[in-house]
């Protein structure tokens, strides 16, 4: 069977062989003539990277495990995945548990959680300088699990305004008192989502089961590794990973060079949980794709030791 480069999707059908393109020669061919996922070159990312190093002294060293969700490509589910992952964290671990939504201009967390916040990082940004646990306790969004987030600016124009310093200090200042952030991003990779994966101890990359998404995610490694990005454990999440579209999981890994830690069937649940505001995990933890993700929580869910300093609604035990 063979496929369209870009048409591979979920409902992917039989296509006429004469004008199709095989999906498993399409992802192993060199060079690769896939329309790059990020806005800017590899080189410009080197650019924007040196311009934040300037800038700062360096990240503080994280108290926890900062996990950044990364996607170069949209539709891959990536936001689905970061705010489930966030959930089932503190639902184990209550009020001890972050999740930010660093894409700017459209990030919708807020929505996938049904949260009214009342501040979000632009605040946080005007007075990043200055910010202490106290101010940041304020700001956060508390959902009914015991996460706290951090949300994205209900109007793009306001994210223009957040300079890449200031999602440096909050990323550095939640990490510093927090046992787990989790970080959406946009897509692409800009230079928030760089600052994030400079400071993370952990980055769960998603893909999809289409080439579009898969080219994307493999360009997306080689940019992280040519700028030396690989200190933090990488986790390679597929979304949709039963799909019938002339690929296997087998092909995956050989292109993106890693093991799939985790594969997520496609679900009616997943978009209905999404539409709901609450995530799967919450609502249907026992079908396969709940459980997945329930998977993928175990794959950093720990008893976090006694803290006694950071924010003041941290000091308790974890059992």
């Amino acid at each position: 069977m063979t496929f369209p480069l870009t048409e591979l999707d979920d409902a992917a059908g039989d296509v006429d062989r004469d004008h199709g393109v095989d999906a498993v020669e399409a992802l192993e061919a060199e060079p690769v003539d896939a329309a790059p996922p990020a806005p800017a070159a590899p080189e410009d990312v080197e650019v924007l990277l040196s311009h934040t190093a300037e800038r700062r002294s360096g990240p503080r060293p994280p108290a926890g495990r900062i996990i950044t969700v990364v996607s170069p490509k949209g539709g891959a589910g990536k936001t689905t995945v970061a705010t489930n992952l966030a959930v089932g964290l503190a639902r184990r671990a209550p009020g001890m548990t972050a999740l930010l939504d660093l894409d700017l201009t459209f990030g919708d967390v807020a929505s996938a959680l049904l949260l009214d916040p009342k501040h979000g990082i632009g605040q946080v940004a005007r007075a990043a300088r200055a910010l202490d646990d106290a101010a940041v306790k304020m700001l956060l969004t508390q959902h009914p699990t015991g996460l706290h987030v951090l949300c994205a600016p209900d109007d793009p124009v306001e994210g223009d305004d957040v300079a890449p310093e200031d999602v440096a200090s909050v990323v550095d200042l939640l990490g510093a008192d927090l046992p787990y952030v989790v970080i959406d991003t946009g897509a692409g990779m800009d230079e928030p989502t760089l600052l994030a994966v400079e400071r993370s101890t952990d980055l769960v990359l998603v893909g999809a089961m289409d080439v579009p998404s898969l080219l994307g995610l493999r360009k997306a490694i080689d940019v992280l590794d040519r700028l030396g990005m690989t200190s933090a454990r990488r986790h390679l999440v597929l979304n949709r990973a039963d799909s019938r579209v002339g690929l296997e999981v087998a092909d995956v890994e050989s292109t993106l060079g890693l093991e799939v830690a985790v594969s997520i069937p496609s679900s009616r649940s997943i978009p209905l949980s999404v539409n709901q505001g609450r995530p799967i995990i919450e609502t249907d933890w026992k079908s396969p794709a709940g459980r997945a993700l329930q998977e993928l929580v175990d794959r950093f869910a720990e008893v976090p030791t006694t803290r006694t300093g950071g924010f003041g609604w941290l000091r308790r035990s974890a059992r």
